[in-house]
């Protein structure tokens, strides 16, 4: 079989993506990046299956024989994979992208009518957030006949390089406040499972719940992420609370929005975001090479069914809550 290919597989989260699919497939995994000093690096303890390359997924002229041989290409890198994109839909191979990528309304319909047309899946914003969340209001939608709402806090998506954070400003840049349930309450906190506990969350936007309710059984969605600006970082530490590691992303499903408690809640917890993008991507590419995936571009959610996907979660280091 061929390799995957990992792009920015060097990287905190690229490498738990790579050590991922080293542990849960038997294909080779090629560890590539702009720095090849860094991926060659890597691989010295990943063992023979794993192989350094130079790459610039910005560059055409560094991609077109990498991306052909390869089985399915994870994009972990940081900036607008655009060029890796455009040959992978030449050479028709599918993409696992991490990144969060903002297309407008036009290039995204003009990609995912590509995307069709070669027959090849590429799934966007494939990491923990964006992610799991519409994974989470997927699980918790086939629960119920109809909701009027569905409430996703999360306690941050990555930001922990450079790249992450120039890649989160991108998006955020004239993007519409979400949340309407919590618009109006600013600040509010919200309550995780430890080591998170308890922190301040704004109403914000991601990409994998845009549409989701106008396209579902769903009154609204909201979406509340950890507040991460600069006044309240300074009113957390003024409370008491530090930065704690962990990742957490608590989902609640309301038949009435009037309702005081929800009628069913979905919780993800992992040791850091880094370890639930790289369980998220496993089952994403696993799901790949084993074939039957749809052409086009997708959600994580539509790769695979909400049960099976939470379940390939729980057996690969999330733990998962449920109740209904």
């Amino acid at each position: 079989m061929a390799d995957v290919l990992v792009v920015g597989g060097y990287g905190r989260v690229g490498s738990a993506c790579v050590r991922e699919l080293l542990a849960t497939t038997d294909v080779g995994i090629v560890v590539a990046g702009r720095n090849v000093q860094r991926a060659e690096s890597a691989v010295m303890t990943l063992g023979e299956r794993a192989t350094p390359l130079y790459l610039d997924a910005s560059d055409a002229r560094t991609l077109s024989h990498p991306l052909e041989d390869a089985a399915a290409i994870v994009l972990a890198c940081g900036g607008a994979p655009l060029a890796a994109l455009e040959l992978a839909l030449r050479v028709r191979v599918p993409v696992v992208c991490l990144a969060p990528l903002r297309l407008d309304s036009h290039a995204a319909e003009l990609l995912a009518a590509r995307a069709w047309e070669a027959q090849v899946a590429l799934v966007l914003g494939a990491g923990a957030v964006p992610g799991l969340a519409g994974v989470a209001a997927e699980w918790l939608l086939r629960r119920f006949a109809e909701l009027e709402e569905i409430v996703i806090a999360c306690s941050g998506p990555w930001s922990e390089s450079e790249s992450a954070r120039l890649d989160l400003a991108a998006l955020r840049r004239g993007a519409p406040a979400g949340g309407q349930r919590f618009a109006t309450l600013w600040p509010r906190q919200w309550e995780f499972p430890a080591p998170v506990g308890r922190r301040l969350v704004r109403a914000a936007e991601t990409m994998d719940l845009a549409g989701f309710a106008e396209h579902h059984c769903v009154g609204r969605v909201s979406w509340l992420e950890r507040d991460d600006r600069s006044a309240a970082r300074l009113a957390e530490r003024l409370l008491g609370r530090p930065a704690q590691p962990g990742f957490a992303l608590m989902a609640q499903a309301f038949v009435r929005t009037r309702s005081a408690r929800p009628d069913a809640t979905l919780a993800f917890e992992a040791p850091g975001i880094p370890a639930a993008a790289a369980a998220a991507c496993g089952a994403l590419v696993r799901a790949i090479l084993a074939g039957g995936v749809p052409a086009g571009v997708l959600h994580p959610r539509e790769v695979l069914n909400p049960a099976a996907f939470v379940d390939e979660l729980s057996k690969r280091g999330v733990r998962v809550r449920a109740s209904s």
